[in-house]
């Protein structure tokens, strides 16, 4: 079995090592619509306490223009590893399920995945489920069941939250592997991963805010979700993106948690309720896109136009809303291709399949891209599906394939 590799102490220090185990999701559910206290400005000044005048400077403004334009560009692959043949894969098994089949990007991952093992000669079972642990309990023993060789996880599934099952897999012969899984340093159970850059995006997101704000004092909402690892380091990422955009006026407000099984239930009445009891926020952040339409939902309930809402995550059905909408409530949903994080999560199965170690956490990352009203129409084909011209069309596919040694599109 091949280790993941664990980050730097440097690493460590910037981000937020979250607790894995059982009782994540179960803090999850506790912390949903708690507060991280009443929202202040930090000065006695009563415009920008008011939300009127002018109170981030020219200079911070210019700065962070340029920091959304640079996020704006699209993003240029990687090599995560050395080259590995992609012959290693044919005739095995591998079973592969996300962590909420509600999720339209998770569903894409694993489809796509799916198309990939067929074309390498790989058996691909898949398993669908509602975001209930006893759920992703259940997709790891018919793992087990199906003999399979690898057991491929999508969008960031809590190990801690099935640890008995994934020993028992490991015990079975499976590889395990866990995709969008990273900002944190605990990989116990894992035998490879694939990251995303969920606090990246969360911060460039607080800088479009602030930039829209024109001057004036940004106090947010942050929407999260401890069920999936990144949720603590996406609200982490906001908190520290707002003290160092305008750390004298600008707060985060409130902080609401709802479990990954809850979004579709939850995310609407908690984030209307927040807004109608705090005039103060003026813009909302979503950890995970698949929230993204909840939280909007929540923002017109609440008959407050004023607050824009800006995700993480990228999912076509988000996306499409933006276009045409420049003045719309979504300004942003910054994120990965789904189709390069299927690739990502590939690369990994070839590595560990053909006996090489898997690729680090560090390297094996599915880069963001910036999107907004004004490019939003770059991310959809014409018949509103996933465009992955915007990403860079086939080049990064292609040169996976190289490493691969597979076919080229």
């Amino acid at each position: 079995m091949h280790a993941v590799k664990r980050r730097s102490a440097r690493e460590r220090a910037l981000k937020r090592v979250m607790v894995v185990g059982a009782t994540a999701l179960a803090c999850g559910l506790a912390l949903a619509g708690c507060s991280s206290g009443a929202p202040t400005t930090g000065t006695g000044n009563s415009a920008a306490a008011s939300g009127t005048g002018t109170a981030v400077s020219a200079a911070t403004l210019t700065k962070l223009k340029t920091a959304v334009t640079d996020a704006e560009k699209v993003p240029v692959f990687a090599a995560p590893g050395p080259a590995v043949d992609v012959s290693a894969v044919k005739g095995k098994t591998v079973y592969a399920f996300a962590i909420n089949n509600e999720i339209d990007t998770c569903n894409h991952q694993v489809a796509t995945y799916k198309k990939l093992g067929g074309e390498f000669g790989m058996k691909v079972i898949t398993f669908s489920n509602s975001g209930s642990p006893d759920q992703w309990a259940t997709g790891v023993k018919n793992a087990i069941a199906a003999h399979a060789d690898v057991l491929a996880m999508f969008c960031g599934i809590i190990p801690g939250a099935i640890g008995p099952q994934l020993q028992a897999a490991h015990k079975a012969g499976i590889k395990i592997i866990d995709g969008n899984y990273n900002e944190t340093d605990n990989y116990a159970g894992l035998d490879a991963v694939t990251g995303v850059q969920t606090a990246e995006g969360m911060k460039a997101s607080v800088d479009a805010a602030v930039v829209a704000l024109n001057g004036k004092p940004l106090h947010a909402l942050m929407v999260t979700s401890s069920s999936v690892i990144q949720g603590p380091a996406a609200a982490a990422a906001v908190k520290s993106e707002v003290q160092a955009d305008c750390a004298s006026v600008c707060t985060v407000a409130k902080t609401i948690d709802v479990p990954v099984q809850s979004w579709t239930s939850q995310t609407t009445g908690q984030v209307s309720s927040a807004l109608l009891a705090d005039p103060s926020i003026n813009a909302v952040f979503v950890a995970f896109d698949g929230m993204a339409t909840f939280a909007v939902t929540g923002v017109q309930q609440a008959k407050r136009p004023d607050v824009k809402v800006y995700a993480w995550g990228t999912s076509a059905t988000t996306v499409k809303t933006m276009v045409g909408q420049p003045n719309g409530v979504l300004q942003a949903d910054v994120g990965p291709s789904v189709v390069w994080d299927a690739y990502a999560e590939m690369d990994q199965t070839i590595r560990l399949l053909a006996g090489q170690p898997a690729a680090t956490p560090e390297k094996e990352i599915v880069p963001n891209r910036f999107w907004a009203p004004g490019n939003a129409s770059g991310f959809l084909t014409a018949s509103g599906g996933y465009n992955e011209q915007g990403y860079g069309g086939n080049a990064y596919q292609n040169a996976y394939r190289t490493l691969w040694n597979a076919p080229q599109l």
